[in-house]
C-alpha cells in the first residue's frame, strides 16, 4: 500500500546544505506528511538492517520500530482507540521521545548534527491524549480532499465582502446549510 505513494528521493532533499553543517531533513516540494508516512517501514528496516551494535544503534532501532507501529496502531484501529490502543499508544510515544532525545543528544555531545529537536517533537507528546477523542488516522488531512480543506475552502468565500469580526458566524451558517443540502437527500 505505502510503496506506490514513494516519491524519489535525491540526496539534496535529505542533505541541504554541506555535511555536518546542516541537520539532515526532508526538504524539497515531494516532501508532504503523507509521502514521508510511507517511509516509516521502509525506515525501520533500515535501522533494522543497519544495527551494528552499540547504544546508538539500539536507539536509532527504537526509535524506527516505536514509529513503525504508532503507525501501524492508528491504521488497524477504528475512529476510536480501544483502552488497549491508547495505552499503546502512550507508550510507542513515549519511546519514541524517548530515544530520539537520546539520540540528538548523543550526537550533540559528538559533535554532530544528526537529530534536530523540532516543535513536532511537543506536537507528538500530545498524540496520546488527543487519540482518546479520535484515532489521529482520522484526522489525517489533504487539502481539498477533507473537512479542512472544505473548511479553508469556506472561510476564503466569507471572507469577500464580509467583515472580520462576522466571519465565524457566516462560516458556520454557510457550512451548516452544506450539510443540510448534503444530507437531505
Amino acid at each position: 500500500m505505502y510503496l506506490r505513494r514513494m516519491p524519489s528521493l535525491t540526496w539534496a532533499n535529505v542533505l541541504p546544505g554541506p555535511e555536518h553543517k546542516t541537520y539532515p531533513c526532508l526538504r524539497g516540494q515531494i516532501i508532504k506528511a503523507a509521502n514521508t508516512r510511507c517511509y516509516i517501514p521502509f525506515v525501520a528496516h533500515l535501522a533494522e538492517l543497519c544495527n551494528g551494535g552499540g547504544h546508538f544503534c539500539a536507539r536509532r532501532m527504537q526509535l524506527a520500530q516505536a514509529a513503525r507501529d504508532l503507525n501501524q496502531l492508528f491504521d488497524d484501529q477504528p475512529m476510536f482507540l480501544s483502552a488497549e490502543g491508547e495505552t499503546q499508544c502512550a507508550e510507542l510515544v513515549r519511546t519514541m521521545l524517548l530515544s530520539y532525545s537520546w539520540l540528538a543528544r548523543h550526537s550533540m555531545d559528538r559533535g554532530v548534527l544528526w537529530f534536530n529537536v523540532v516543535p513536532k517533537m511537543h506536537y507528538c507528546s500530545h498524540l496520546p491524549n488527543q487519540s482518546k477523542l479520535v484515532n489521529p488516522r482520522c484526522t489525517r488531512t489533504y487539502i481539498e480532499e477533507s473537512l479542512v480543506g472544505r473548511a479553508q475552502v469556506f472561510f476564503r468565500t466569507c471572507l469577500r465582502g464580509t467583515y472580520a469580526s462576522t466571519i465565524q458566524g457566516t462560516f458556520l451558517r454557510k457550512y451548516l446549510l452544506g450539510l443540510q443540502v448534503q444530507f437531505s437527500d
